[in-house]
């Protein structure tokens, strides 16, 4: 089921865009989200091999990348969908979660490819990995804006700019965060908001 998903997103990523609008299957976007952060994650255990950490260090950090990838693509599906919607929109959750997972799917392979090439030899991982990533995630955005923009019923500048607000709301809520949980932020909160100890 991936590898005939996989292989239409990189030969015919209209046919099962359409397919996927007509069926609104969860199971299968689902699925496509999983299969997408393994092999993200074993790229990067391919990685933390070849640079030689211990197995435990290696385990840990290839969890950790599959489940917050995972769950970070599921908050930032329903982020674009807010914000898509209010600029007119007429999908739901299940058509950005659709979009970003398929539109990862063919990036997550080329990091994958090109992780598996780099293990094994440094230059052959390095020159090819160039070409590898390039046309992946050519493939990929090519496909996840296609996507927004069918299953939203948008143009491609609206898909684009909802995805430029979503980037711009995660760059400014990691700089808020960092700012206020920075122990040298703790004066600069108190005379802000008058607080007094």
């Amino acid at each position: 089921m991936i590898l005939e998903t996989l292989r239409e997103i990189l030969f015919s990523p209209m046919t099962i865009i359409n397919k996927a609008k007509k069926r609104r299957d969860i199971n299968e976007t689902l699925e496509v989200l999983v299969a997408v952060w393994l092999l993200f994650s074993f790229s990067n255990f391919f990685l933390t091999v070849s640079f030689g950490f211990a197995p435990l260090i290696q385990y840990i950090i290839t969890l950790m990348i599959f489940f917050i990838g995972v769950l970070f693509t599921i908050f930032f599906s329903y982020l674009l969908e807010i914000i898509l919607r209010n600029f007119g929109g007429r999908g739901a959750y299940f058509e950005s979660l659709t979009s970003f997972s398929y539109g990862l799917l063919p990036l997550s392979l080329g990091v994958f490819i090109t992780s598996l090439l780099g293990s094994t030899h440094y230059v052959l991982g390095g020159s090819l990995g160039f070409l590898i990533i390039a046309l992946t995630a050519s493939i990929g955005f090519s496909t996840f804006f296609r996507s927004l923009k069918d299953m939203f019923a948008v143009d491609l500048t609206t898909a684009a700019i909802g995805f430029g607000i979503l980037m711009l709301i995660t760059l400014f809520s990691i700089y808020i965060s960092l700012v206020f949980s920075s122990p040298s932020s703790i004066p600069f909160i108190q005379r802000i908001f008058g607080i007094t100890y």
